[in-house]
């Protein structure tokens, strides 16, 4: 789907009407027609050609049938008009794992496509302002080629652009005046440097919070090896940051979205219920395998979840956390569902758990890993125009790091990542979890940060590891009682 945006298929796969549709199916995607033939004029900018000419066949047999096409038809429309079908062989390919989203999603999906549009015209425009910032370019003034080049040069182009999409969006433009050096730049600058505490996620773990503390805009790893807890960390941290008011999305990417939800649900209910969680044996082993009883079930599921979401309905002031799953194991899939969701609950940050399990279909698994943790930086750092978003990443080591981090007394090093150096480069923290049989018998967990950007690492230091519940903490908070071969199944199994 090289030509075409992932964003513009689900589009497509809106409006278009399955060959087997239900009358229900089949009334969203009339609605759908309707919401084309609506804004058909704001979809002339954000699209391609390829993508523009497949809407305007949809477009044009909604008008003549008033019936919404199936892609039967559209692949015979092509056909009869000689226009090539590429770009359906493509869709057709990739449709099964595309979500069908409802019509009243249309009007976010058109968001978000025109933000991928406004997007690549900022990194067109940055290639031009570097050519003519070094060797010049020509341009037709007065009906003559006049040569411009230079720094200011570059500037001037730059802000322009952006004045004349400002005009055409209906919006003011962005400088106060023409020169290179006015207030708009003063104005992104300062805001560039400030230290907004607006932008700081809490943690819950005093060290983090106080030493490096976490802010939206930042790509965070969490580093261990297998069941050292990175999963258990980022639920900590999840669920902190949503005590605190944050907007949190979880992605599980390894567990179904249930076993996810109900992970949550028992760090909640022992934080909450203590001593009704340790009467139902309410833990995390007991999930796991399966051991909870018909009473503890209905307690989750009515007491528990009221208070979850009393707790997380993101409504005055309060965090949101909200489990979801991309349609498909790619990293478009991923952001298109994590650009979907900010639509409907505007987000602080987002844990994917985690990458290595997306697909990697090209022939240079490595580079397209190193592009797919660089496009992770890249979406914290300018995610929603601006606003930022933080986001939480698992990262496997490798045995040798391990190894290393155990002669270390638990400090990992950066050496230990097992996919490749690039987070070494785009991460702006990395924070290492790690366990062995003392720290098990302590009920204790090692942290470390082994990258601070901008920063000196700090020493590792310990922190309490609740059995039952699986979060980790460095306050004192009331503990929920286990039995001995509860505490070993859990550490067998985090």
């Amino acid at each position: 789907m090289a030509e075409v945006s992932y964003v513009t298929w689900s589009l497509v796969k809106t409006i278009l009407c399955p060959s087997d549709a239900t009358p229900v199916q089949r009334d969203e995607a009339r609605r759908g027609c309707e919401w084309l033939t609506d804004n058909l004029h704001r979809l002339a900018h954000p699209v391609s050609n390829e993508e523009a000419e497949l809407l305007g066949l949809i477009y044009n047999h909604w008008r003549q049938h008033r019936e919404p096409p199936t892609l039967q038809i559209i692949e015979l429309a092509c056909l009869t008009e000689g226009k090539s079908t590429i770009s359906l062989d493509e869709y057709a390919q990739a449709a099964p794992e595309i979500e069908r989203n409802s019509p009243d999603d249309l009007p976010a999906l058109l968001a978000m496509r025109t933000k991928q549009w406004r997007d690549e015209r900022i990194v067109k425009r940055l290639k031009n302002c570097l050519t003519i910032a070094s060797t010049g370019v020509k341009k037709e003034v007065n009906g003559e080629k006049v040569h411009i080049q230079g720094a200011d040069a570059a500037t001037a182009y730059f802000l322009n652009g952006f004045d004349a999409d400002a005009m055409r969006f209906g919006s003011k433009p962005t400088r106060c005046s023409s020169g290179p050096g006015d207030m708009a730049f003063d104005e992104m600058w300062n805001a560039a440097l400030a230290d907004d505490d607006r932008d700081r996620i809490t943690t819950g773990l005093p060290t983090i919070d106080n030493r490096v503390p976490l802010r939206k805009g930042q790509l965070v790893g969490l580093l261990g090896h297998a069941g050292q807890g990175k999963s258990t960390l980022g639920r900590t941290i999840t669920y902190n940051a949503a005590l605190a008011g944050a907007s949190v999305l979880v992605m599980p990417l390894e567990l179904e979205i249930d076993e996810e939800v109900i992970a949550l649900a028992i760090i909640h209910a022992c934080r909450k219920f203590p001593e009704e969680a340790r009467r139902l044996k309410v833990t995390k082993a007991a999930q796991y395998q399966r051991r909870l009883s018909p009473e503890a079930r209905q307690w989750l599921a009515g007491e528990v979840k009221a208070d979850f979401r009393a707790n997380f309905d993101g409504q005055g002031g309060r965090g949101y956390i909200r489990v979801a799953r991309p349609p498909a194991l790619t990293l478009d899939a991923v952001v298109t569902t994590i650009e979907l969701e900010n639509t409907r609950h505007g987000l602080d940050m987002v844990t994917i758990d985690y990458p290595r399990c997306l697909r990697l279909l090209g022939k240079n698994p490595r580079q397209e890993s190193e592009d797919m943790i660089s496009r992770l930086k890249d979406m914290a750092a300018h995610f929603d125009a601006g606003r930022r978003l933080l986001v939480l990443v698992p990262i496997q080591s490798n045995r040798a790091g391990w190894e290393q981090a155990k002669k270390n007394g638990g400090a990992w090093e950066m050496s230990a990542v097992l996919e490749d150096s690039a987070y070494e480069r785009y991460a702006d923290l990395i924070v290492g979890v790690y366990r062995d049989d003392d720290l098990n018998d302590e009920g204790k967990v090692m942290l470390s940060t082994p990258k601070v950007r901008n920063g000196a690492p700090i020493p590792h230091w310990k922190v309490s590891v609740d059995r039952a519940g699986q979060y980790f903490m460095e306050v004192k908070l009331p503990p929920s009682d286990f039995d001995m071969a509860e505490a070993l199944d859990v550490l067998e199994i985090i």
